[in-house]
């Protein structure tokens, strides 16, 4: 075995996938996730953090946008122009299967970044973020998923964490921690 000649023991156990595509059972680390609706809230529970969900505009498809920098506000406080950032998301995507169009919907993976560093962007120039910390290496930004209710995708590694929703894979929307649980 390849592996005992570079001096590992072995393969690590655990059952092995089946031939549908999914995942061995317990090969990944999942986070729980559940969502309740209680009253006029909807609760989304992520491991051991409870979070009220948001709302964002979805004018034009910017609901990407507005989620982003809504969640970037409960960190530092900015303020942006939506109809700027989506011109230069159209000059940074002309073509391709990331393409951006004056509608197109916007996909967190594809996207997200750069919508960060736009937010920064467009804040600086209305005289907000002076210390230049709404950059996209800042940023960890967690996906619920919220039909399947899982923690899809998660997109960069920095040190302030964000968590979005996905509502039926049309529409983002931002979670909100709720204190003191």
């Amino acid at each position: 075995c390849e592996y005992r000649r570079k001096g590992f023991l072995g393969r690590v156990p655990c059952d092995d996938a089946g031939t549908s595509g999914q995942a061995a059972a317990n090969m990944f680390q999942r986070s729980s996730v559940s969502i309740r609706r209680r009253g006029h809230e909807v609760l989304v529970h992520i491991d051991h953090m409870t979070f009220v969900k948001g709302g964002a505009s979805g004018d034009a498809n910017n609901c990407l946008i507005d989620t982003l920098r809504s969640c970037i506000d409960m960190h530092i406080p900015c303020l942006v122009n939506h109809a700027w950032i989506r011109a230069r998301l159209c000059q940074l995507f002309p073509t391709g299967p990331n393409r951006v169009g004056p509608e197109d919907f916007l996909d967190l993976r594809a996207h997200g970044p750069a919508i960060i560093e736009l937010v920064g962007e467009s804040a600086r120039a209305l005289g907000m973020d002076e210390h230049r910390r709404i950059r996209a290496q800042n940023f960890r930004v967690a996906c619920v998923e919220e039909r399947q209710e899982v923690l899809g995708e998660v997109v960069g590694s920095g040190p302030i964490s964000m968590y979005v929703l996905n509502e039926d894979f049309r529409h983002f929307v931002p979670l909100i921690r709720r204190r003191g649980q």
